[in-house]
Formats: C-alpha cells, structure tokens, sequence
C-alpha cells in the first residue's frame, strides 16, 4: 500500500489545474445533458446522463489537449435494455 500523506510539491503543482479540469468537464456534462433531464429523473438517472455527456465531449476533435488526460468510469449497465439510472441491469466483470 503506498502512502496516505501527499508530497506537497506534487499538491501544489497538479491539484489547481486539476480542479480546474474537473469543474469544466463537469460544467460541460451538465450544459450538455441538461435538456434531456426532468423533474422525474433520479440522481443515479441524471449522474448518468452527464457522465455520457462528458465522455461524448472528450472524443471530439475541438477538445482541449488536457481532455487526452482524463477518462471516464463507472459500471457500465447491460446494453441495449433502454434503462436508467437504479434501473439499469449490470454485468460484473470480475468474479469472487
């Protein structure tokens, strides 16, 4: 296991332009996931909606060059089923 105390050189460098990063790929998943959310969707609904919204923005051609650095991830559901949020069905990929 490595170490719990972060080297301060290393905190001051990369965590500004790292919030940064995040904020705005988060201020771009919401612009552009905001249409398709309602009053009726639920958070799990709604976090999905955003996530494939930022993932789509990573891939086009006029992404800043810092976007090559990050990718997102989660569980992805079964394919195909049209389903959302807490609804999704999910594939496990790793066995106990």
């Amino acid at each position: 296991m490595g170490s719990t105390t972060h080297d301060p050189v290393w905190f001051h460098e990369y965590w500004p332009p790292f919030r940064r990063h995040v904020h705005e790929l988060l201020a771009w998943g919401y612009e552009d996931a905001k249409s398709r959310i309602t009053h009726n969707h639920e958070e799990e609904e709604i976090t999905g909606f955003i996530t494939e919204a930022i993932q789509n923005r990573l891939v086009t051609a006029d992404c800043p060059r810092w976007c090559e650095r990050y990718a997102l991830k989660e569980n992805n559901p079964v394919p195909g089923k049209g389903l959302t949020g807490k609804r999704r069905n999910w594939i496990c990929l790793w066995d106990y």
